[in-house]
């Protein structure tokens, strides 16, 4: 082993007993994401997506509540005002199927 890869080793090491010591917040993402399309503005229903989510044990994390507010806005008639919802999230297989699941059920 070469002297620097032992070094590396020994930092890892110290760095994993300080973190032991002391306490560590958990990392959280943001919930509003780096670029979107503007928002929409209206009745959204978000609310039964969450609420389902809550009764089957899966509660929706903000920004999922966040993605789906926008993307089940609906006009006056009850009709979803976006004609089609793109979305990628990279390593989050669950929010992939909520999102399939709704936008499967709004026909989009």
């Amino acid at each position: 082993m070469t002297n620097g890869a032992s070094k590396e080793l020994a930092l890892r090491g110290a760095t994993e007993v300080e973190s032991k010591r002391r306490k560590v917040k958990p990392l959280v993402g943001s919930t509003k994401p780096r670029l979107y399309t503007p928002l929409l503005k209206g009745q959204t229903l978000s609310d039964e997506i969450a609420e389902l989510a809550e009764k089957i044990g899966m509660p929706l994390l903000p920004w999922q509540k966040w993605v789906f507010d926008d993307m089940l806005q609906v006009d006056k008639d009850g009709k979803f005002r976006r004609g089609f919802c793109g979305l990628l999230v990279a390593r989050q297989p669950r929010m992939v199927k909520h999102t399939l699941r709704a936008c499967a059920s709004s026909g989009a």
